[in-house]
């Protein structure tokens, strides 16, 4: 997902998303390529580098939610921002499987629990 910011706000939006992301994650330049209008432009994105303590690293879909679920950062809690990120998917009517199974997975365990 890409999101246009208006130039006047980017300083304002990045600090804010500074916060978010902190905890080893790295602002990075990249391309980006829009479906939508079949077009490559510049954008950032947040990446956890293997370097990063916090990373990881490959893992199942178990070890991830595992992970989550005891994960709590400035802006709340881990689980919290899945089961958000999962309802806002699902608004804009994007399918993603990677995201759903974990939520799934985190919501069992919370009946578990």
């Amino acid at each position: 997902m890409a999101y246009q910011i208006a130039e006047a706000d980017g300083k304002s939006v990045i600090s804010k998303l500074n916060f978010r992301e902190k905890g080893g994650y790295q602002l990075l330049n990249t391309k980006v390529y829009l479906k939508e209008v079949n077009e490559t432009v510049e954008g950032n994105v947040y990446i956890a580098m293997p370097e990063n303590p916090n990373y990881l690293g490959e893992a199942t879909f178990e070890n991830i939610a595992a992970q989550i679920v005891v994960s709590k950062g400035p802006s709340g809690p881990n689980d919290e921002y899945v089961f958000k990120l999962a309802g806002a998917l699902r608004e804009i009517g994007v399918h993603d499987p990677h995201t759903f199974e974990i939520e799934k997975i985190i919501r069992q365990q919370s009946k578990v629990s």
